[in-house]
């Protein structure tokens, strides 16, 4: 992949459990954006889909008392909340660097409440 200098650009790999920067891009409405000048968050790798789709949900340190908060871990020294409400479908293009691994029990805890919370209905 070439950016606009005509350099060699890195390109995402990701896997399930691992956790990367993702530029998700500005907010509309209630989604859930970045920081900086490419709206830059932590993001949970939920499933690949292809080489290309990937499944996340964003993490924040922002805790909250609802059950669409749940606890993630700690990464980079704070402690992360997977946002349940916000997951969503990205492209790996917006993945820029690998963060950390999740540990596989906070995985299938997240994932769990994925299947049985928030897609439930879906049958």
């Amino acid at each position: 992949m070439l950016n606009c200098n005509n350099k060699i650009k890195s390109i995402a790999f990701p896997h399930t459990r691992e956790i990367w920067w993702c530029n998700l891009g500005a907010n509309i409405g209630y989604e859930i954006d970045g920081k900086g000048d490419y709206f830059a968050r932590p993001v949970l790798i939920i499933a690949k889909f292809n080489l290309d789709m990937c499944l996340i949900l964003p993490l924040t340190t922002n805790a909250k008392n609802n059950k669409y908060y749940i606890y993630a871990g700690t990464f980079l020294g704070k402690k992360s909340y997977a946002i349940m409400s916000q997951i969503r479908l990205v492209d790996r293009r917006r993945l820029k660097d690998k963060i950390a691994i999740l540990d596989k029990e906070k995985f299938s805890e997240l994932t769990g409440f994925v299947k049985n919370d928030i897609f439930k209905d879906a049958s």
